[in-house]
This record gives structure tokens, sequence and C-alpha cells, in this order.
């Protein structure tokens, strides 16, 4: 499914006040809002690092175009700024759109 109509489902299957807030975001979407600004702004209404830390993996994947997120949302327990351990330099370019991406929603 795509993202838009994931989030539809969610919207349909979760518990309130969860449920409010994906629908919200839905019809935000269906009034013309980008999946994007309907999403930061949830962010800003749930102030979750967890949540922000989604939409800026899911607005990178989107921008980038890359397949996968499922590696950068595996490490929400970790710093994803960190870059100690050795890394490719698409890492370091990932590291940076994602802390660009950060910074502007900061």
């Amino acid at each position: 499914l795509p993202v838009s109509d994931s989030l539809g489902v969610v919207a349909q299957e979760l518990q309130d006040p969860v449920r409010g807030d994906f629908r919200t975001v839905t019809e935000l979407m269906s009034v013309g809002k980008s999946l994007d600004d309907a999403l930061w702004e949830m962010a800003e209404r749930l102030e979750i690092p967890e949540f922000n830390f989604f939409v800026v993996a899911l607005s990178v994947q989107r921008e980038t175009g890359a397949i996968a997120i499922g590696p950068v949302l595996q490490g929400l327990n970790k710093p994803v700024n960190d870059l100690s351990r050795g890394c490719t330099v698409d890492d370091i370019i990932n590291t940076v759109v994602i802390t660009a991406i950060q910074s502007q929603h900061a």
C-alpha cells in the first residue's frame, strides 16, 4: 500500500487518541495538504521524539527515493547522527540529509 493509504488504514484500525491523530492527517491530505506537511503538523502536536524521527525518515525516503527505511527506523534507540562506526560515503550523505531535515523542524 502507498503510505497515504496505509495512514488511512491506521486511522480506521487503531483506538483513540491515536486514531484521531491519523484521521486528522488523512483529512488534511484530502483537502490538499502534502503528506509531509500533515505529518509534521501531527509531530508538532504530539511532541514525541520517536514520531519526529519517523517523519524525518519518511521525508528522507520520499526526497531521495530510497526504497527501504527499515534500517533507519531500527536505529530509533541509537543516535541517528553518529558516524563513529565505520561508514560509507552514502552513510555520510544520508546523515547530512537527515540532520538537515531535523534542523528544519527543530
